[in-house]
């Protein structure tokens, strides 16, 4: 693995926050109680300086909504990817938390926070829980630690911890290796990435 698998994005620690209309919420065609939370991919470029240059919102929301996001990531500052010790463009996806407040004015907020960052996954489908244990009604959580290749598939997947231990690991795994990504590139070239992910189980 080179240098580029293991050049990771530091995203500034920033909690952005947009008042919107109430005619936004008509849009989204539901009633929002006091707070509703959701989780939302974006694929953001990124210049040398570390300033975003191009933000994509993959969600399917109205665009008011949608607006408002790009809008919020498109302030956010990186540490720019380096490449042979020059900063360089670079692109890669960011996993945000969305957070939709209304106010007792009628206002809605949206807050905009950053979970993680790195390849977008395509295709994903989570695992199954086996059948076998249903019954036992047995919950837990397995940590990989994998290489999302510059053609998007995975590869040396690993399990760094397990609870309950090696129940869940087997089928984790399996799962994790037929998902595909969008890669992270760096001067407009795909590149491999590590990436480390929690996958809960439960009956």
């Amino acid at each position: 693995m080179g240098k580029a698998a293991d050049m990771m994005f530091q995203i500034s620690k920033i909690r952005l926050v947009a008042v919107v209309a109430i005619m936004v919420m008509a849009a989204f065609q539901t009633a929002v109680a006091e707070e509703f939370i959701t989780v939302i991919w974006a694929d953001v470029a990124v210049d040398e300086t570390g300033h975003v240059t191009d933000v994509d919102v993959i969600a399917g929301l109205p665009d008011p909504i949608l607006n408002v996001i790009a809008e919020k990531v498109s302030n956010w500052e990186f540490e720019p990817a380096q490449q042979k010790g020059k900063a360089v463009p670079s692109t890669t996806a960011v996993f945000t938390s969305v957070t939709f407040a209304e106010h007792e004015n009628g206002d809605i907020s949206i807050t905009v926070d950053q979970v993680r960052s790195g390849p977008r996954p395509v295709i994903n489908p989570p695992p199954e829980y086996p059948e076998a244990l249903r019954g036992d009604n047995i919950k837990g959580s397995v940590e990989l630690q994998y290489t999302v290749m510059a053609d998007g598939s995975v590869s040396d997947v690993k399990v760094v911890e397990s609870k309950p231990q090696g129940v869940f690991d087997d089928i984790a795994v399996k799962a994790v290796q037929g998902w595909s990504f969008k890669p992270r590139t760096v001067n407009s070239i795909p590149i491999n990435s590590l990436v480390r992910q929690i996958i809960e189980f439960n009956p």
